[in-house]
């Protein structure tokens, strides 16, 4: 998929997609992986990126995979029932972190 298509699906996700500033850097039928480059609206109060920020980076890499389409027009749209997450690091404002996740299915037919 070239730039302009991943901007196309990029302008699909909507809402806190954009509010967080993450950007999809790769979208396949295999494979969708988002970024960000943290700021303070990132941080928790220990000065490292929040939780929440790491959680929503999978969901939205996750759901993206199962509304997997060729085309920005017939993507689907997904809603996350349950979500768990162990944390194992921490990242400072300026850092570049992303969530990858491997597509395995096309979502609910």
């Amino acid at each position: 998929m070239n730039q302009d298509e991943r901007q196309a699906i990029a302008r699909t996700v909507t809402g806190f997609f954009q509010e967080l500033g993450a950007e999809l850097e790769e979208y396949s039928q295999g494979r969708a992986v988002v970024a960000l480059t943290l700021t303070q609206k990132h941080m928790n109060n220990a000065s490292n990126l929040h939780g929440g920020g790491t959680a929503s980076l999978l969901d939205i890499a996750m759901g993206l995979c199962g509304t997997w389409a060729e085309s920005p027009d017939e993507r689907r749209v997904a809603m996350t029932l349950s979500l768990n997450t162990n944390f194992s690091a921490t990242s400072q404002v300026g850092k570049r972190v992303g969530a990858g996740a491997p597509c395995r299915r096309g979502g609910q037919q």
